[in-house]
């Protein structure tokens, strides 16, 4: 039965090594894919890999040797399924079993050696095979103390920082973490943009720069597709604001219906981190809409002109809010719409594409663009958060509105003016 054993132990090992690989390719498509648990699975492959390659050497020594093979396969295999994985623990019974067939089987016959009796001398001692059986079990701790280091190397670490950041929902830091300061216009979507002058080399150069940063942008939809539980969104690109294909969480109920009523040219809002590229639009994934920033009561409405109004105001309260949810949130319209009469839908639909409203000298100043029409019906505001006067120009229109761009300030004046001269009407 010894060699029977031996044979088992070495078939044990083998499928063993086979289902230890199984278990590393699962483990490093998980970590490519930034699975939870991946480097506990790869830390199991390795533990597989070097059980069974313990169980073969052993399976062979068990034909010359089968009490203390037999002993050291015992041994690698119950360390083997306790450390290599599943897959490999169905493998290491039969080297458990080839184990104890090693150790029961080994002949009993004793072989009789004729020794010259010399009167007076001590008898030999019979320390082979305690010897033997002293290096079998010394081998197999040796092997399972490499085989618990092998694991503990790669497990992830539970202390401090990690381990809070390990329990951190990836959704909340989404809502909490600072966006880096990257805009979705500007250089960033001429270089990806078609029809420009940018290289495949400055493309790779200037996605690795940005690539796992966290963005807040507000885009014109394209189009909505589920995906899964999730939503993938692909927004409108041009030469003045990037395209993305964004991998959207809703987070409640009510996400979930903002998300399904959206339409072709609405802006959405959303949070995400900038992963890959496809076909010159950035990737993003995962992300969550962003929520537009509470406002609380409007100032007095202000007569026309640059005179400071009594009592205080919040207008700054809406800094960093897009221009299109800006201008059509109801009390903002309440304010604007009678100033602009019938071109306020006109200047709403020239807002569908732009960035963030910025505090300037005072003003809030926002300028975009109509979906798909960028360089032909675009749009520029300035609000005095002093006295609520407004100014709004369409590009194509003139001044709609009460404020001069003489009686600008000079921050602002040189914002209208840059955007005046680049404005080229087809």
């Amino acid at each position: 039965m010894s060699k029977a054993g031996g044979i088992l132990g070495i078939i044990g090992g083998i499928f063993g090594i086979i289902a230890a690989i199984a278990t590393l390719f699962m483990g490093g498509l998980g970590a490519a894919l930034d699975a939870d648990g991946a480097k506990q699975v790869i830390g199991f492959g390795w533990g597989g890999v070097l059980f069974s390659f313990a169980s073969i050497v052993f399976g062979a020594v068990a034909f010359a040797k089968p009490k203390g093979a037999g002993i050291g396969l015992i041994v690698t295999s119950l360390a083997g399924a306790v450390l290599g994985g599943t897959f490999v623990a169905v493998f290491m019974v039969l080297s458990l079993v080839g184990g104890v067939l090693a150790v029961a089987g080994r002949k009993k016959t004793a072989e009789t050696v004729l020794v010259p009796v010399i009167e007076g001398a001590a008898p030999t001692p019979k320390t082979g095979k305690w010897k033997r059986f002293a290096l079998g079990i010394v081998g197999s701790l040796a092997a399972l103390i490499v085989g618990l280091a092998v694991i503990g190397a790669n497990q992830p670490s539970t202390t401090g920082s990690a381990k809070t950041e390990a329990k951190r929902d990836p959704l909340d830091a989404l809502a909490t973490d600072v966006p880096a300061p990257i805009a979705p216009g500007g250089d960033l979507a001429a270089l990806f943009a078609y029809g420009t002058k940018s290289t495949d080399v400055q493309r790779e150069t200037g996605l690795a720069a940005i690539k796992g940063k966290l963005v807040a942008w507000t885009l014109p939809v394209y189009e909505v597709k589920r995906n899964g539980d999730n939503y993938k969104i692909q927004t409108s690109g041009s030469r003045t604001a990037i395209g993305t294909y964004i991998t959207i969480t809703p987070r409640n109920d009510e996400d979930r219906r903002f998300i399904e009523s959206l339409t072709t040219g609405q802006p959405v809002a959303f949070r995400g981190i900038v992963k890959d590229v496809f076909m010159r639009d950035l990737v993003i994934a995962p992300a969550i809409l962003d929520r537009p920033k509470a406002v609380g009561a409007l100032p007095p409405v202000a007569t026309p002109g640059l005179a400071v109004a009594s009592g205080g105001s919040d207008w700054t309260s809406y800094q960093g809010m897009h221009p299109y949810t800006f201008i059509t949130d109801a009390r903002v319209r309440s304010h604007i719409a009678p100033k602009v009469g019938e071109s306020y839908a006109q200047l709403v639909d020239r807002l569908k594409v732009s960035q963030d409203m910025t505090l300037v000298d005072g003003f809030l100043v926002g300028q975009g663009c109509a979906a798909h029409k960028c360089g032909t019906d675009e749009a520029f505001i300035a609000l005095d958060t002093r006295t609520g006067a407004f100014l709004a120009t369409a590009a194509d229109s003139g001044i709609l509105t009460v404020i001069s761009a003489a009686d600008l300030p000079p921050g602002v004046g040189a914002l209208y003016s840059n955007w005046a001269e680049s404005f080229q009407p087809n």
